[in-house]
């Protein structure tokens, strides 16, 4: 079962994912982000509670993320992320040494974090 917590904070709005986040989720992630864009100038993906996510789910981060740069807005995900997560974005092929050429700040949420 999956749910979503939405909080803003001032300028923050904190988007709270647990569960199961497949395919069948992406349209609700989708509107989860744009209302959370709406209403911050920074938000936080918070995947502390995320047990399982898709490929859609993904690329929805990525675009969203791409979203809040031409907004002039910060979107970034949790500092604790799940194993699964991390698997998946390796495996999906969006870890990044660098980033896009939206990402002028190194904000990207795919770079490889310093070990």
């Amino acid at each position: 079962m999956r749910e979503r917590t939405m909080k803003t904070a001032g300028k923050v709005c904190t988007l709270g994912l647990s569960g199961e986040w497949g395919i069948e989720a992406a349209a609700e992630l989708k509107e989860a982000l744009l209302t959370c864009l709406a209403e911050a100038k920074e938000v936080v993906v918070d995947l502390d509670r995320l047990e399982e996510t898709s490929l859609p789910c993904l690329q929805l981060l990525c675009s969203a993320h791409r979203t809040a740069l031409s907004r002039g807005k910060r979107l970034t995900l949790s500092v604790r992320r799940p194993d699964h997560f991390s698997r998946a974005v390796n495996l999906s092929g969006f870890q990044r040494h660098t980033g896009c050429s939206w990402d002028r700040g190194r904000s990207c949420l795919w770079m490889k974090e310093e070990e």
